[in-house]
């Protein structure tokens, strides 16, 4: 897919831009160029920090007039708050980044054991950067709902949800009827997870589903709810046994005319 820039950036191919200036590494192989004015963007709190000025290279002339455009050079490393790992930018030796070949790069990388899930989150996220569908596919609902939570813990990590929000929202509900009997079977669980993913129509059925059971819930079960969860299905559940309150009245009022007492 080719991804346009107008006058900044040249069009070409998603992950590797010969015009990009960051060059990411996830070991063992993996390695983009991409630009730090996209990534600032989809991500301006941890990228813009990480991609901030005074971490840049100083190239050399010599290296410009070659083609060299790589400024910053990004990591993978472990983490214990994040399965899937996080970034941080190298700040040794970026005087010769511009000429390190990507041999010598993963070289220097620490030798750890990478999965291939974390692979594709970071593949997938900083694809939707450049408007690149995610690959959220899967054989059952439980391998589309394992794929869309890591794409989400991946893009929270670097405070970039909203970039894979609106993507992994289509993908839980292209699936149709097995997501709302899912839900009907878990409606605290999804809706949670609704209002992390932003997504208008998990909210609706799982807050239908809460509202007409809310009596029968048990304290621990409205304590693993969401606080705003919480709340709007409170308010709904005490709207419905207003309406509920009143047309019992109006049935009971009623009176069928075989029973309406006569003079004889």
């Amino acid at each position: 897919m080719d991804v346009e820039f107008g006058q900044s950036h040249s069009p070409f191919t998603f992950p590797n831009f010969n015009n990009g200036d960051v060059l990411i590494s996830i070991p063992p192989s993996e390695i983009y160029h991409l630009h730090a004015d996209v990534l600032r963007r989809c991500s301006p709190r941890f990228m813009g920090r990480l991609l901030a000025q005074e971490h840049a290279a100083n190239l050399a002339k010599a290296a410009e007039r070659a083609g060299a455009k790589t400024r910053f050079k990004l990591e993978l490393e472990q983490s214990r708050d994040h399965p899937n790992g996080i970034f941080d930018v190298d700040r040794y030796g970026r005087a010769t980044l511009s000429s390190m070949s990507p041999h010598d790069f993963l070289s220097s990388i620490y030798e750890t054991a990478i999965t291939q899930h974390t692979i594709d989150c970071w593949r997938n996220l900083f694809g939707t950067f450049y408007n690149v569908e995610p690959d959220l596919k899967g054989s059952t609902l439980q391998t589309v709902l394992e794929k869309c939570v890591r794409l989400m813990d991946t893009a929270e990590s670097i405070d970039a949800a909203v970039a894979v929000r609106p993507h992994v929202d289509n993908a839980l509900v292209r699936q149709g009827q097995l997501l709302y009997r899912s839900i009907l079977a878990s409606p605290i669980q999804w809706g949670n997870l609704a209002l992390r993913v932003h997504s208008p129509t998990i909210f609706n059925d799982a807050v239908i589903h809460l509202v007409g059971k809310w009596n029968a819930l048990v304290k621990k079960d409205k304590k693993d709810m969401d606080p705003r969860l919480g709340a709007v299905c409170e308010r709904k559940a005490a709207e419905l046994y207003r309406i509920k309150g009143a047309a019992e009245m109006r049935v009971a009022g009623h009176i069928p005319s075989d029973c309406w007492r006569r003079a004889d």
